[in-house]
């Protein structure tokens, strides 16, 4: 019989932190809703399978390693540990390592006092869920689908409207929900000061005191948000869309495809490479940028509508980050990054270091046991598709990978999970 134990810990930052997810300096003016590390832990036959969660825009290999090092005495695999954020934009800056392929204007100079203190809360969670093992009753699998959340962000049209749903109810009573969906968690705009999880926050105020713990994994979000969808930006649009997720969420778990034990685990660790992008001169990315620049001033004298504005902004920032990226990235030839696979029964979970389009990963989702977790065991940005970089989009500009590499990386995915995990 397998084994559940779960635990959760408060890791807001101080009022004043700076927040990440926008170009421009935000500095924190107090707290909406509390940030929170959540730890799954199941025992299956004696091997421990660990689910860190983060309500944080990222977190790189660097901090999962030092909590692989601090938790490996109680029997963890590293192979066994995957640590996923939320990508909220409403979160602090500095969690990444100085020595982090990311742009520190972007994402903050590495707060060493920060990710140490997270470091020895998520430490702290996980151990807290170890002790806390208890038997698990059942688990039951649903899934639905709900529309006017998430949009394709630049030509409206629907994104991948599916739920998916876990409920793990041990014999003690205690109920743990862990729901993927895949959307952008930002109805909250640069404008906002207060800490929050945004869109997380919403679907945990409508179920309130339902679970005992409740989980959010973000799928293939990069081109997916709520930018066409979202009425304001405000935190009553939070609840709004948060209750209307809350309710697909029900959906999926009210009549369960699969209701019983657990009675299958694999997991498997892969590393990839692939072929970086190609760097623009200084000269060429600067061009690019003052003609966004130029967009940008003309579409305020257009007075364009905030859904168009964003689209023109977007732009303006990905000119931004290449320009960065010219300025200060050395050429390499290849990205070196970590997916996992893990089964729980039928069930196949895809971990993602960063933002894979969702138009990109439909072969991967065509299968409905194929559960993508974006921003999953580091951040690398976007895996946009070859219409992106056609297209000149925001998240070509800002992605470290060549056209064509993303949609080898499904390729890669697609071949492992037929080797690897098309029986059980």
């Amino acid at each position: 019989m397998a084994k559940l134990g779960f635990s959760q810990v408060d890791i807001t930052p101080p009022i004043g932190t700076t927040l990440s997810g926008y170009e421009c300096e935000r500095i924190s003016e107090g707290v909406h809703d509390e940030l929170f590390a959540r730890t799954l832990l199941i025992d299956f036959e004696g091997e421990l399978f660990c689910i860190v969660q983060m309500d944080l825009i990222g977190i790189d290999e660097h901090f999962i390693e030092k909590i692989f090092h601090r938790v490996k005495d109680l029997g963890i695999k590293k192979d066994n540990l995957i640590a996923c954020t939320t990508h909220t934009h409403s979160g602090p800056k500095g969690i990444f390592d100085e020595t982090s392929i990311l742009d520190e204007e972007s994402f903050g100079f590495y707060n060493y006092e920060l990710v140490s203190d997270y470091v020895n809360k998520v430490e702290k969670c996980i151990r807290a869920a170890f002790d806390d093992m208890m038997p698990l009753e059942r688990m039951e699998v649903g899934s639905s689908y709900v529309q006017g959340i998430g949009s394709e962000r630049h030509v409206n049209t629907e994104g991948d409207g599916r739920v998916f749903a876990m409920k793990l109810i041990r014999e003690d009573g205690k109920k743990v929900l862990l729901y993927n969906f895949s959307c952008h968690p930002t109805i909250l705009h640069h404008d906002n000061l207060l800490i929050s999880s945004d869109l997380p926050y919403g679907v945990l105020k409508y179920f309130g005191n339902s679970y005992d713990m409740i989980m959010f994994t973000n799928g293939s979000a990069g081109d997916i948000s709520t930018r066409f969808t979202r009425q304001s930006t405000t935190f009553e649009e939070v609840d709004r869309i948060g209750k209307e997720l809350g309710k697909a969420i029900e959906n999926a778990i009210k009549d369960p495809i699969y209701s019983g034990s657990i009675n299958y685990f694999k997991t498997k660790r892969y590393r990839v490479s692939l072929k970086f992008r190609d760097i623009h001169s200084v000269e060429e990315a600067n061009r690019r940028h003052l003609d966004a620049i130029k967009k940008v001033e003309e579409a305020k004298i257009a007075n364009l509508p905030p859904s168009e504005m964003r689209l023109v902004e977007s732009l303006f920032e990905g000119t931004s980050r290449d320009l960065k990226i010219a300025k200060t990235m050395k050429r390499r030839e290849y990205l070196e990054l970590e997916i996992n696979i893990f089964r729980i029964n039928d069930w196949n979970f895809i971990t993602i270091p960063g933002e894979i389009f969702s138009n990109l990963s439909k072969p991967i989702r065509e299968t409905d046991n194929n559960i993508i977790l974006g921003y999953t065991n580091g951040y690398y940005l976007y895996f946009p598709d070859e219409k992106a970089w056609e297209k000149n989009y925001y998240e070509a500009s800002s992605s470290y990978v060549k056209k064509g590499e993303g949609e080898r990386l499904v390729s890669i995915i697609l071949s492992k999970l037929n080797e690897d995990f098309s029986n059980n």
